[in-house]
């Protein structure tokens, strides 16, 4: 590796680790995230290999929503730390695989700028920095999707290689992982067929892969043996909900451009948009540049008939199909999370072609993209941290950040150590203060004969019951119930 190649790899690692750890106290933590951290703890507690898919959580489906490789995958982070500001940072650092992997892909098969560029762009896209630093189901789901990527390129260059078995392996677990990335395996298996048609490939290295997933696949068949009903209540889930192609394409062309913020904001959205003036045409000016770069790689991948640029464009699109095939409540922004290497790559090989038909001057778009995304991603953390939360938790499709429940139990310690309690009792309990009782404070009961306080943690607006004296973090209330 050159000079030059290692500045770049430090420059776009710089970016993405700072983007991610500048504001570590806007970290989600507040239904989901304790919810999973909960089930990996009770694994890391009393779980093994063959019981491990008994830890998993029922989704909104009815059936578990993920397999024993999830348990697997996130254990390590809670087993160094069950602080999840900590656990969720160590997630952040491992997810810049993701960045690095992308950039490989973009330098090895379409040249080095492709690869700086897409880089850059997925470093810094606002929806993968929100997402890649949580204790949260699809938040390594970018990362194990660039490793499949170079899998599937690489099997296409070397089918005799051992790439061969990461790829069928990198399937098992994005489908234990994240059911969704089922499209993108599909899609995987298609292009993997067309490019292989006239090749020798590995029959050994395949099988090894298959019995690499046979092994994760175990403690499933266990469990849904011993329940089979479970295994049925899998399949009945499917076609619960519906969701249209024109509501899926208005939502991944908001998301993948950068914006989509109302998901998360809620009834906070348009006093995030008042706060910057401009923000909203910010939001429509990247969408205006992002829209005709995806279309332009359709044209040159439709032109060139390069496999590996069409295989990029294939998987870009590959929620625009899935989700209207399987139904989903609400089109999320998580549901497109599994794109963004396809998409920065699209966009970086668009942005290079552009570049060497006008000249050098179009590298201030990538520029643009970035600054943009900078800004709104920026301009999201301090309004999370500073808003005031006059109704309670913005949206119902986002989690409150961890420090607002730190900060609520750390002014309920004070107050009741100024009282002289020897404990407190925190009533009733949610996701995060359960967890933050259990793992943080590692408090399973306290003296009731003993001299102790009754607190509550509330959402905010205040009610008629609530006393004068609460003290209020983010959208939580905290005050102390009298007898």
């Amino acid at each position: 590796m050159d000079r030059r190649s290692t500045l770049a790899i430090i420059v776009v690692s710089f970016l993405y680790l700072l983007l991610r750890f500048v504001y570590p106290e806007t970290i989600e933590f507040g239904y989901d995230q304790p919810r999973l951290a909960i089930s990996i703890n009770n694994f890391l507690e009393k779980g093994n290999f063959i019981n491990s898919q008994s830890f998993s959580v029922e989704s909104p489906w009815g059936n578990f929503s993920w397999g024993p490789m999830l348990t697997f995958l996130y254990s390590p982070f809670l087993a160094v730390s069950k602080n999840p500001i900590t656990a969720s940072c160590l997630i952040a650092l491992t997810n810049l695989l993701s960045v690095v992997v992308v950039l490989f892909i973009g330098w090895k098969f379409f040249g080095r700028r492709v690869g700086v560029i897409s880089g850059i762009l997925l470093a810094t896209q606002p929806w993968w920095i929100i997402f890649s630093r949580m204790i949260y189901q699809p938040a390594l789901i970018p990362t194990i999707i660039a490793f499949s990527m170079l899998s599937l390129f690489m099997t296409l260059k070397k089918p005799k290689s051992f790439w061969v078995a990461t790829l069928v392996f990198s399937w098992g677990i994005l489908l234990q992982t994240y059911l969704i990335t089922f499209s993108f395996i599909l899609t995987s298996v298609v292009i993997l067929f067309i490019g292989l048609r006239n090749k020798i490939w590995s029959k050994k290295y395949f099988s090894f892969g298959i019995i690499l997933n046979l092994i994760i696949y175990l403690p499933s068949l266990y469990f849904y043996i011993q329940n089979p009903e479970m295994f049925l209540r899998f399949f009945q889930a499917a076609g619960k909900y519906g969701s249209s192609f024109v509501e899926t394409i208005k939502n991944f062309v908001s998301i993948i451009s950068g914006g989509g913020f109302n998901w998360q904001l809620g009834y906070g959205y348009k006093e995030f948009l008042g706060g910057l003036g401009r923000l909203g045409a910010i939001f429509q000016i990247t969408a205006g540049i992002v829209l005709p770069l995806i279309l332009y790689g359709c044209y040159l991948a439709v032109k060139t008939k390069n496999l590996f640029i069409s295989s990029l464009v294939l998987f870009l699109f590959a929620p625009l199909w899935a989700i209207p095939l399987i139904g989903v409540e609400y089109v999320v922004p998580r549901y497109f999370l599994y794109t963004m290497p396809s998409f920065c790559l699209v966009l970086g090989y668009s942005i290079e072609n552009l570049v060497k038909k006008f000249g050098k001057g179009f590298l201030v778009v990538p520029l643009l993209i970035s600054a943009a995304w900078i800004l709104i991603t920026v301009k999201y953390f301090v309004f999370i941290k500073t808003y005031s939360y006059p109704n309670g938790f913005l949206s119902h499709f986002s989690d409150v950040p961890y420090s607002f429940i730190d900060k609520s139990f750390g002014w309920i310690s004070d107050d009741a150590t100024g009282k002289g309690y020897r404990g407190f009792l925190v009533e009733p309990p949610n996701q995060a203060s359960y967890y933050y009782i259990n793992y943080i404070l590692e408090r399973k009961e306290i003296d009731r004969n003993a001299p102790h306080g009754n607190y509550k943690i509330q959402f905010s607006p205040a009610s008629q019951d609530t006393p004068e004296d609460y003290a209020q973090f983010g959208p939580y209330i905290v005050y102390e119930v009298k007898n």
